[in-house]
């Protein structure tokens, strides 16, 4: 064989270069054509190895040369990258043979001889993908790992040595049924011989391709790592790490918890093999959509377990900061929350000097407070917005850390931070506790926590104080930090809120299933469109949502502020909020807030200076919980939403788990729950009931049980939901 005229193309501004080769058939081939396109980075002074993207069906994969994307994939590794035009998949045509040719040929054009030698690793997509996975039994010892997405016609002969090669493979739960029977059954076959394979079903999508790069590219730079020699000659035959079964995490396809080799306690056989625990994550938050975030216990000894307390949990005390000179016209305000606050718990206030302490002291006691239950800090700072730059509390193991997070005053939005920065050290300091620092930057405000897993944040924060953060790597580093199985992202924020969206003034926990959520009266108010999309994506995630009214504004010295009920703090026995002076407004606010906490006392205060600095009562406190109450059931919340989840596993044999909510019925905002009957039927593709699982009353809450299909035949079957008027439907796949 040889290459026909080669084309090169120069693409200057990454200082690199493209050729394309041809590799004709020979006398003795069968596949067509064979057309290849390389990029390597001229940075590069000895290659590692090849990155290859494989195309769809009659597709062309040659111009994933030029994404930049790719290409600093491939160049962080030191790896060319390459894409291809091939016809045919099976190595008996000479397809294999010819790609070998290719490498010799790009090795002359690039003057890198080290490309006759160096190893594959190679992504394809549906049809490419099956030539990912034909090539590698081809020729393992030269693939350092490879990725298959959602092919359908994967050779199901025995992979041999393959099996050694670590593989990422692909299912759609919505694609058609062959495609995922014949990948799940080569696992299947394989995983009891020791195949370092990895199954991943994506939920709800159909035959589309992979789009969650940060599970890819950390499976390819992790098997890059572990299979490359640490010194290799890369000029002759290189020999391939080998990877031992000790260093991996499973992945159980029934549950989705993960376990190390020492601490699995699920079935290694029919497992997903992940080759670290940092893909063995990604892994699980890919499979079940980021609901599960359990690792298996070890020998007895339990992972350390993690929460936040929510605000409603009994309280040591409520922490402020007493606001500086450009801040003074707050103080009176301040003096009167503190007031407020000293009725119910103890109040600890921050203060830049014994002058400020003075003037805090006369403050309060003009409101009627005083200073009995008071405990001043003599620290320099540079707000009075403790909310923001002071600590989090996590509870481990139940008792109390600190978790201390940058803080950058909202994005740059004032200049001097630094002595904000610090304080949660300190405060750390004075109660002696264990300070953990957090390397990212956030603020209080734009957490809400339930206790029991949950987490409602807005983005538009996080992207501001971290735009070179990745919101899918965040996602599942705030779960394994804070113990959460559940984040609730929302979006937008008004073009006049200085912090860029903080949550705490658009939805607020009630209890652990219950959430509050603004609501413009006027509905064509330019900024009603997030407080609603927000209120969509909560419900979504199965709470119950309970709207508050944000009747209008008020106009105070010429500053136009909203007013907006939702920045309460929740004290022990009472519920701190604003008042914007409107009587209407303003009582029916009150009774808003009544029916939501009917144990608590409801206080809204006049703060309008408080408002146009930029928040609300909640932004200037800082609750601290109290060590001995941290103890909690942690039961999931009761949701509100009526649906049922995807079953797991799906593809399965013969036993799938079935996972269904069921929301509360309410006679009235004080009342109790109705049971509702409840049934859920499986039946065949042909709409015929096969089986009745549940046919009676439920109380709500999360449900599941475990459908054992060992009577049946393999193909498709639908598990129905019903529950008075509502129903949803999920298909299975039962594969014998």
């Amino acid at each position: 064989m040889k290459y026909l005229s080669p084309i090169l193309i120069f693409f200057s501004s990454l200082s690199a270069e493209i050729y394309d080769v041809s590799i004709p058939e020979n006398d003795t081939a069968s596949y067509n054509y064979a057309d290849f396109r390389m990029w390597v980075n001229d940075d590069t002074d000895t290659l590692r190895g090849i990155y290859w993207f494989m195309h769809p069906n009659n597709g062309d994969s040659r111009n994933i040369v030029t994404d930049s994307a790719y290409q600093a994939l491939a160049s962080g590794q030191g790896f060319a990258l390459m894409g291809a035009h091939i016809y045919n998949m099976h190595m008996s045509t000479g397809i294999g043979d010819a790609v070998i040719a290719a490498m010799d040929s790009f090795a002359v054009l690039f003057r890198h001889d080290e490309l006759e030698f160096v190893p594959f690793f190679i992504n394809g997509y549906s049809w490419g993908g099956q030539f990912a996975y034909h090539f590698t039994k081809w020729i393992p010892e030269r693939i350092v790992g490879f990725i298959t997405q959602k092919g359908g016609f994967h050779n199901t002969d025995p992979a041999d040595d393959a099996i050694e090669v670590p593989g990422l493979m692909f299912v759609g739960e919505n694609d058609l049924p062959y495609r995922i029977e014949n990948l799940t059954g080569i696992l299947l076959e394989h995983r009891p011989l020791g195949a370092k394979w990895i199954l991943a079903m994506e939920q709800g999508a159909g035959h589309s391709q992979i789009t969650d790069t940060p599970f890819l590219d950390s499976f390819f730079n992790t098997v890059t790592n572990l299979r490359l020699p640490d010194s290799m000659d890369v000029f002759s035959t290189i020999s391939l790490n080998p990877i031992q079964d000790s260093i991996g995490w499973f992945g159980n396809q029934n549950s989705w918890t993960i376990g190390s080799f020492d601490c699995y306690n699920g079935v290694i056989d029919s497992s997903s093999w992940c080759p670290s625990r940092n893909v063995g994550e990604r892994w699980q938050n890919f499979v079940s959509e980021g609901w599960i975030s359990d690792t298996s216990e070890c020998d007895g000894i339990i992972e350390p377990t993690i929460r936040i307390p929510a605000e409603w949990e009994e309280q040591e005390a409520i922490w402020l900061q007493w606001p500086l000179q450009v801040e003074h016209w707050m103080r009176p305000e301040m003096a009167a929350t503190i007031t407020a606050i000293q009725a119910y718990e103890p109040v600890h206030l921050i203060v830049e000097n014994a002058e400020h302490q003075s003037q805090a002291e006369t403050e309060i006691q003009n409101q009627g407070g005083d200073l009995l239950n008071i405990t001043f800090h003599i620290q320099p700072h540079n707000n009075a917005w403790l909310r923001d730059n002071g600590p989090l509390y996590v509870a481990q193991n139940e008792n109390l850390i600190i978790h201390d997070m940058g803080f950058d005053a909202w994005g740059g939005l004032v200049e001097d931070f630094e002595e904000d920065d610090i304080i949660p050290t300190l405060i750390g300091d004075w109660l002696n506790l264990p300070v953990e620092p957090i390397n990212f930057i956030m603020e209080r405000g734009n957490l809400e926590f339930n206790g029991s897993g949950t987490l409602i944040t807005n983005w538009d924060c996080w992207a501001d104080r971290n735009p070179n953060l990745d919101q899918d790597i965040l996602n599942v580093y705030l779960k394994q930090i804070w113990g959460l199985n559940q984040i609730v992202w929302t979006y937008g924020h008004s073009d006049y809120d200085v912090t860029t969206g903080h949550i705490d003034g658009v939805a607020r926990f009630v209890n652990d299933s219950t959430v509050a959520v603004g609501e413009f009266t006027d509905t064509n108010d330019e900024d009603a469109w997030y407080y609603n999309s927000a209120a969509d994506s909560i419900e979504n995630a199965g709470f119950n949502v309970v709207r508050i009214d944000m009747p209008g504004y008020i106009n105070f010295y010429n500053f136009t502020i909203p007013a907006i009920y939702m920045n309460w703090v929740q004290i022990n026995g009472a519920i701190i909020g604003n008042a914007y002076n409107v009587s209407e407004w303003d009582d029916a606010a009150q009774t808003s807030l009544e029916i939501l906490f009917p144990d608590h006392e409801v206080i809204l205060l006049y703060t309008p200076e408080v408002n146009i600095s930029g928040g609300g009562i909640h932004c200037i406190t800082n609750d601290q919980p109290q060590q001995n109450t941290l103890a909690s059931d942690q039961q999931n919340p009761i949701p509100v939403k009526f649906k049922i989840f995807p079953p797991y596993p799906n593809p399965f044999n013969p036993i799938t788990t079935i996972r269904f909510n069921l929301g509360e019925t309410r006679i009235s905002p004080k009342s109790g729950l109705n049971n509702r009957t409840v049934s859920l039927h499986i039946f065949d593709i042909t709409g015929r009931l096969v089986e009745t699982l549940i046919n009676g009353k439920m109380e709500p809450g999360n449900h599941e049980l475990k459908w054992d299909a060992s009577e049946f035949a393999s193909g498709i079957y639908f598990v129905e939901l019903v529950s008075g008027q509502k129903r949803s439907v999920q298909k299975l796949v039962l594969l014998k």
